[in-house]
């Protein structure tokens, strides 16, 4: 989860570097969220990813 937030916090404070507007940080942030969301798998659209990998987890006896 570090690397997730940790890349995704340097892009974000890139991006509001050159931001001009209000709405360029708005957009900016909006980003990071959606990148962060997408990074931890925890999107709509990745649930039969998350679903998977809590198949393997637990048939090699990590439990989440």
């Amino acid at each position: 989860m570090f690397e997730v937030l940790e890349t995704s916090w340097r892009a974000l404070i890139g991006q509001l570097d050159t931001a001009a507007t209000l709405d360029h940080i708005i957009l900016a942030h909006d980003q990071y969220l959606a990148t962060i969301k997408h990074k931890a798998l925890l999107t709509s659209d990745l649930a039969d990813v998350v679903e998977q990998l809590h198949c393997v987890l637990d048939t090699v006896g990590i439990h989440v």
